[in-house]
């Protein structure tokens, strides 16, 4: 397979609201998420077009400090494991038809490649009973659990603002939780 990587753009944000909506939720990762991704100076990311010049995935990172990680995870008990400098993998989404094809890997391994040497990194990864969505790559990547928190994405869960597969239609319990994966470079 040929794949081309090139920079999130604005000329590609419908694209990426529609790659991303089956995966998770409609409309959870909006217009106005990609266009502020795009002018960030924090955000950045990459497409992935195969060669029918179709999105088939996409990466967002961006750069982060301890102090934000720990105080979105809420645990002191982190911060001396984490670089003074580190890049989150923040949103990865690969269309169906290329998922266990190594296209996941080909993006993270690209972003590791990119800054290696000056940053550490981390990803959060969704747990819904015993399975985690990135573990086969954090584990490839060699990443390790840093912790689990269970309330990170409750709020947005329990309102209803991502495809949970975990939680039933009528339900309004969430029984998620994040596993934190970090990686020293």
């Amino acid at each position: 397979m040929n794949f081309n990587l090139t920079p999130l753009t604005k000329n590609r944000i419908d694209e990426l609201v529609l790659l991303a909506a089956p995966h998770l939720g409609e409309g959870y990762l909006n217009h106005d998420y990609f266009d502020q991704v795009i002018v960030s100076q924090q955000y950045d990311g990459w497409c992935l077009i195969n060669e029918n010049h179709e999105l088939i995935a996409f990466l967002v990172f961006y750069r982060t400090s301890p102090d934000e990680v720990v105080n979105r995870v809420g645990d002191d008990s982190i911060k001396n494991a984490l670089n003074d400098k580190i890049v989150c993998m923040d949103t990865m989404v690969v269309a169906s038809s290329y998922r266990k094809k190594g296209v996941g890997r080909f993006l993270i391994k690209r972003a590791i490649d990119h800054f290696q040497g000056e940053y550490g990194f981390i990803m959060y990864a969704w747990k819904q009973k015993k399975q985690i969505n990135m573990e086969r790559i954090a584990h490839y990547f060699h990443f390790k659990v840093l912790g689990e928190y269970s309330d990170l994405w409750k709020e947005d869960c329990e309102q209803g603002l991502f495809k949970c597969p975990s939680k039933q239609q009528e339900e309004q319990q969430c029984h998620c939780a994040t596993i934190l994966y970090y990686k020293v470079m």
